[in-house]
């Protein structure tokens, strides 16, 4: 009987030893698997790491900090999509903006600046375009109003001459 009782321990702690084998194991993995993760992240190759950050959380279904790098995964591919749709719609409006002042439709270009300026708020390249722009305008109704002034002097002054030798 206590043969039976020894070989019962001796089996028992073999089994704990394998567990705790197969526990060390297992969060090697986990641990591979997260770091893993956060290199693609860095990279900022989201997908990876939302697959990576996945498979950790295959290994440690308790853990919660999978689910908080997956979260924080998606949100920067979000956040990346975003930022790249805006510079396509930034490099849109300039180019809209330039092909407008190239045909001399300066309210077009002004409002295609102003477009690219609300995109990119701050821009320095829009706000120098939407200045030069104004001004041109300005100049133009600037010009303009010389131009009827001139023409309303002139017109007055020939009915002055038409007073005089009638």
């Amino acid at each position: 009987m206590p043969d039976l009782k020894l070989a019962e321990k001796k089996k028992k702690k073999k089994e704990e030893e394998a567990a705790k084998l197969l526990l060390a194991e297992k969060d090697k993995a986990f641990n591979a698997k997260m770091d893993a993760g956060e290199k693609a992240f860095k990279a900022k190759d989201f997908d990876q790491a939302i697959s990576l950050f996945s498979e950790a959380k295959k290994l440690k279904e308790e853990s919660t900090l999978p689910d908080t790098r997956i979260e924080a995964s998606k949100t920067e591919k979000t956040k990346l999509l975003s930022a790249s749709k805006d510079n396509e719609l930034y490099a849109q409006a300039i180019s809209a903006g330039d092909a407008a002042v190239a045909t001399g439709d300066y309210l077009k270009a002004l409002m295609d600046y102003k477009n690219a300026l609300n995109i990119k708020k701050g821009d320095k390249i829009a706000q120098d375009k939407v200045n030069e722009v104004a001004q041109i305008i300005d100049n133009q109704t600037n010009a303009a109003e010389k131009k009827k002034k001139k023409e309303a002097w002139n017109q007055q002054l020939a009915e002055a001459d038409n007073l005089f030798k009638a």
